[in-house]
């Protein structure tokens, strides 16, 4: 898992500065770019929050402070122990993956519809930089 993160460090042509460049991260972000779903329920635990998606798929953040990764999960969990959050995301719309140019931050739109037919749009931010990974839920604006 850890070798999502790995990164390369590059000279740049144009500047004297070195540009990170986490390959394998933006390797995976790139494969699973099309990646969309429609969210059943969010949970968290120790280090892990979990977003488990219409169909049985699991998309999981690791966010620990010696190792942050994200990847896809079919497998049945033993969620007994999580505590759930975000109820308010049930049904959202999961998609337009991507990651920031020189850096170990991905964002994901969320789409949600309220109780009032209102549509939202919102971002979720996943940064997976040690030593405090976050992952964070702004509205459009980013804020």
């Amino acid at each position: 898992m850890a070798s999502y993160l790995y990164a390369e460090f590059v000279s740049s042509p144009k500047k004297e500065e070195l540009i990170v460049n986490y390959s394998l991260l933006s390797e995976w972000v790139k494969e699973n770019s099309d990646f969309s779903g429609s969210v059943e329920s969010c949970y968290l635990l120790p280090e892990i929050v979990i977003f488990t998606l219409k169909g049985g798929e699991k998309l999981c953040f690791v966010l620990s402070n010696r190792d942050s990764f994200i990847y896809f999960d079919n497998s049945r969990l033993d969620l007994s122990e999580a505590k759930s959050i975000w109820q308010n995301l049930k049904n959202s719309r999961i998609d337009n993956l991507r990651i920031a140019e020189q850096d170990r931050i991905i964002y994901f739109n969320l789409s949600h519809q309220d109780i009032y037919q209102q549509n939202h749009t919102y971002i979720l931010v996943a940064e997976l930089m040690m030593p405090q990974p976050n992952l964070i839920f702004c509205n459009s604006k980013m804020q």
